[in-house]
């Protein structure tokens, strides 16, 4: 909240935070801690900052989610990705402007390098926005299957 210190914020958001990650854990659900740009959060802007966090606070059951647009917007070096491997439990991609992979530029060569360098090989996930669905899953899910490979 605007009218709350960061760092009052900060705990009380760690000490949710650990309460919902032993329920999900007990459930046998990742909880996932997003990074979001500048122009959507004022906290968490990168990969890096979530691992921070998490290490710092002791969240063991708080994991953390990779996403390319906010990568690509706040220009954080994959790398960042890579050294959070052991946390990542999943991953969002869409192109510029929240388009459908494969249409915009975003570095999806460099993002797949980084994930297999993580270790990571899970679930991706779209987070875009589709003009017709039907059309464009199928060559958006063509290019990623083709970055994917080409990552190797």
């Amino acid at each position: 909240p605007d009218d709350m210190p960061r760092e009052q914020a900060l705990d009380q958001l760690a000490a949710s935070l650990e309460v919902a990650g032993e329920e999900a854990a007990r459930a046998g659900i990742s909880l996932a801690l997003e990074h979001l740009n500048r122009g959507e959060s004022n906290v968490f802007n990168t990969v890096a900052e979530c691992q921070a966090f998490i290490e710092q606070r002791g969240l063991s059951d708080v994991r953390l989610l990779a996403d390319l647009h906010h990568l690509e917007l706040e220009q954080e070096p994959f790398a960042n990705v890579v050294a959070a491997a052991p946390l990542l439990v999943h991953v969002h991609v869409a192109d510029g402007g929240r388009r459908h992979p494969g249409v915009g530029g975003y570095d999806y060569a460099g993002f797949m390098r980084a994930l297999r360098q993580a270790g990571y090989d899970e679930r991706i996930s779209a987070e875009c926005s589709w003009e017709n669905l039907e059309e464009q899953a199928a060559g958006a899910l063509a290019f990623m299957k083709q970055q994917w490979e080409a990552s190797k």
